[in-house]
């Protein structure tokens, strides 16, 4: 896992969601580093963190999971504040349910709780917002935008650069692993009781 690491104090993980990379929190980086320890990692197959092949190794349990524990046994440290935006954010609601210990604080961004999302994925009246799920998990890189084309939305020149460069040093398979590895194509099940935050 590659990761930036800024600052001292009390940690702060921050978790990107696709498109994104973790210098995608660099103001957030520049803020917070001179009174917390902020750790900013490209997620596994994203950017300069390493892209293993199927889509199993992009489950968010255990491997997504695991990836933020090996951050924080990186860094020595048993818990910290965990901030996630899309999948990050969904990966932050999986550490903080499996290994709650770890988590001091779970902040999340676009990112509902897991079984909130999979019944609004499950919601036919809402397959028009969810299409683009369907066609990343069927049609694969044919289904995803260029680098260019995903990174339109960042205002800021140079952090669109950033984010252009990144995504061209991402395996666009794995991006899109996260899409079938956690996202059961057809029927989406209910996922059952899970443990309260």
């Amino acid at each position: 896992m590659h990761y930036i690491a800024a600052g001292s104090g009390p940690p702060i993980v921050f978790l990107h969601g696709f498109p994104d990379h973790g210098l995608g929190w660099r103001r957030q980086i520049e803020s917070l580093c001179g009174n917390f320890r902020v750790l900013a990692p490209d997620l596994r197959g994203f950017g300069l963190s390493d892209r293993p092949r199927g889509h199993a190794n992009y489950a968010l349990l255990p491997n997504l999971v695991q990836d933020v524990l090996s951050i924080l046994m990186a860094e020595r440290l048993s818990q910290a504040s965990i901030v996630g935006h899309d999948w990050g954010g969904t990966i932050a609601w999986w550490l903080a349910m499996r290994v709650p210990s770890a988590v001091r604080h779970l902040i999340t961004l676009s990112s509902p709780h897991p079984r909130n999302y999979l019944r609004a994925i499950a919601d036919p009246a809402n397959s028009g917002y969810f299409g683009y799920v369907r066609r990343f998990q069927e049609a694969g890189v044919a289904a995803l935008p260029t680098p260019d084309e995903l990174a339109s939305w960042v205002a800021d020149v140079d952090d669109r650069q950033a984010l252009v460069a990144s995504l061209r040093q991402s395996d666009p398979e794995a991006v899109l692993n996260y899409y079938r590895a956690n996202i059961p194509l057809g029927r989406v099940p209910d996922i059952g009781p899970l443990p309260l935050i």
